[in-house]
């Protein structure tokens, strides 16, 4: 196998199960949101409004990070898959053409 098509099958399953793991997380996030914006005043009561907010904010920096890494990875994946596409192009024009110089 070509060393871009095995890094790119390699790549795919640990962005998938990541993507699971979030998605997970992004549930429990929301129901999180939903608590605090139903029971603001008993966490502010109780003082547990900034560690909440704390919490929330390095998971939200965390998921922009987890983005952009993934996102430049399945941009760095689509060159690959261009430049693989591109050279089977080159190689069936040239199969044409060695096949038409045969009549």
């Amino acid at each position: 196998m070509d060393k871009h098509l095995k890094s790119f099958s390699n790549e795919l399953d640990p962005i998938d199960f990541q993507r699971k793991m979030w998605l997970i997380l992004s549930s429990i996030v929301v129901g999180v949101v939903l608590y605090v914006i139903f029971h603001i005043n008993q966490l502010t009561e109780n003082g547990f409004l900034w560690p909440v907010s704390i919490i929330a904010l390095t998971i939200s920096v965390a998921w922009w990070y987890w983005t952009m890494k993934t996102i430049r990875i399945l941009i760095n994946q689509r060159k690959i898959e261009i430049q693989l596409l591109s050279e089977i192009q080159e190689n069936v024009k040239k199969l044409a053409k060695d096949i038409q110089s045969l009549h």
